[in-house]
């Protein structure tokens, strides 16, 4: 079965076990609560294919692209999180791809790994900061601003760990063979 359906036998069953619930409010503070972030996504979708329709996206992947070899690992590094501050997801297929290119020399597989590490800090740069955001409302607290705050040092050590894991692909493909 698929994970919809998955969710939804899980939905029916928990109106039988357990607490009660008046299904009608539960969906209400869900969508309340859901309506923002969808916002976001809609705005981050239509902001990436404007991108695409203009030639920006291909232009941003040439410009990192046509760097020396020794600053693909520092633009990686850089431009990968920056565009994930637009979409995690966007920054993954408009520069991930090429970046995996540009390193095909290293371990295809380890580099995949850590480039998707590195887009992974797409989700805490602001201005949509998701991660950031839903962190801040699950713990409570009014602003996501002290949430990154709290998370810039671990960011910069996965940063850095991923941009050396690049680096020495080739000696770590032990761990893929």
């Amino acid at each position: 079965i698929g994970l919809p359906l998955t969710f939804l036998i899980s939905a029916a069953v928990g109106l039988f076990t357990g607490r009660k619930i008046k299904p009608v409010k539960v969906v209400d503070e869900a969508v309340h609560d859901a309506l923002p972030v969808m916002g976001i996504l809609m705005g981050v979708g239509m902001f990436i294919q404007v991108m695409t329709l203009v030639g920006v996206r291909g232009y941003i992947v040439n410009l990192c692209l046509s760097l020396p070899e020794s600053l693909l690992y520092l633009a990686s590094a850089v431009s990968i999180p920056l565009f994930g501050a637009v979409s995690a997801y966007g920054s993954a297929s408009v520069l991930g791809v090429p970046f995996t290119l540009a390193f095909l020399t290293q371990n295809t597989i380890i580099t995949v790994s850590a480039l998707s590490l590195i887009s992974s800090l797409g989700d805490m740069m602001p201005p949509t900061a998701l991660a950031g955001m839903f962190a801040a409302q699950v713990t409570g607290v009014e602003k996501y601003t002290r949430v990154l705050r709290r998370c810039i040092v671990p960011m910069l050590v996965l940063l850095v760990f991923a941009v050396l894991t690049i680096i020495f692909s080739n000696q770590l493909a032990f761990l893929v063979a």
